[in-house]
């Protein structure tokens, strides 16, 4: 284990990384966004995720590469409503609140709260009404690696009522191709919230069409998906299995105690050089399994709760097992 600066904010403050490394796992995490920067196995020669060299490319890129989002991954309509009181958020995404707006927690420097060989703890503050959103917010996140495993716990508090949903934003790529068309995914689920022309969800819940049927493992080719897949109808005491991705002789598996998993081939993701490989990272550089709650689940009551009250903490664990095939 090892703590080194990364870079500078434009405002002048360090962001350190820590490595770390166990079981044939090797890890870099940086504090900006507690976001997880680098992801080796022994025996493969590249990455595992997309990432960069620089801190700035982070800073200015803002697609929350392998960042923490939050507090409110993914959309909300524009604000929420708790006790008939209604809270109005930063609209950052057409007529959406994305990732928790224009200040989330994954373009916000994180600090180290706690470290060891193999794990290190994080934690980030968010004031009550930053970007709208009530309550003053604690959160932590937690990376630990173990045998070949990375196991990925996220908890938060809150001093008032306010909403809460976690992600961890990594696009993933395992072959090390300049795309992940090559990949094979496996979801394990049977049902999908259908979207509407803003991206939010329109309140159904609909059986996965031949699309979006991933039950059995398909190649991912040419497909295009950007969407939210319902893995249970409440959060899991103990993780859950939720997809395994493959390619490259890699294999993921992915176990979540969240009911929801939204998957994006980042078909939009901009051309970017300075990465950890040697080519640009551009369209379907890497692919995001985003576990996590329901998607605008505070304007949906249909949806599992998202709400977070000072005597009720938030928890998510996320555990990704990696072998070479």
């Amino acid at each position: 284990m090892s703590i080194s600066v990364f870079g500078h904010t434009r405002g002048g403050k360090p962001v350190r990384v820590i490595d770390l490394s166990s079981g044939g796992l090797s890890v870099r995490v940086m504090e900006w966004g507690a976001t997880l920067l680098d992801l080796r196995l022994d025996g493969v020669s590249h990455p595992l995720t997309v990432g960069f060299e620089d801190f700035a490319t982070y800073e200015a890129h803002g697609q929350h590469v392998g960042a923490i989002a939050g507090r409110f991954a993914g959309r909300i309509a524009g604000g929420f409503s708790i006790a008939d009181r209604r809270y109005n958020t930063t609209r950052n995404n057409g007529s959406a609140t994305l990732h928790g707006g224009a200040n989330g927690l994954g373009v916000s420097l994180w600090s180290v709260h706690d470290f060891g060989d193999d794990f290190v703890d994080l934690v980030a503050r968010q004031p009550a009404g930053a970007d709208g959103f009530p309550g003053a917010i604690e959160a932590h996140c937690r990376y630990e690696l173990a045998q070949d495993q990375l196991c990925l716990r996220l908890s938060a508090t809150s001093d008032a009522p306010t909403i809460c949903n976690l992600a961890q934003h990594s696009y993933f790529n395992l072959s090390g191709a300049p795309d992940i068309n090559d990949h094979a995914l496996t979801l394990a689920a049977d049902h999908y919230t259908p979207l509407d022309a803003a991206l939010l969800p329109t309140g159904e819940v609909l059986v996965c069409d031949e699309v979006r049927d991933y039950r059995t493992q398909r190649r991912i080719g040419s497909a295009q998906l950007d969407g939210h897949f319902v893995l249970a109808r409440t959060r899991r005491a103990e993780p859950a299995f939720a997809a395994t991705l493959s390619g490259g002789g890699v294999e993921m598996d992915v176990a979540t105690t969240e009911p929801g998993l939204v998957v994006y081939t980042a078909d939009k993701f901009p051309v970017t050089t300075g990465g950890l490989l040697p080519h640009p990272y551009g369209s379907r550089a890497g692919i995001c399994l985003e576990c996590q709650l329901w998607p605008d689940a505070p304007n949906q009551p249909g949806f599992p709760s998202a709400h977070l009250a000072p005597d009720e903490p938030y928890s998510q664990e996320t555990r990704y097992r990696f072998r070479r095939l």
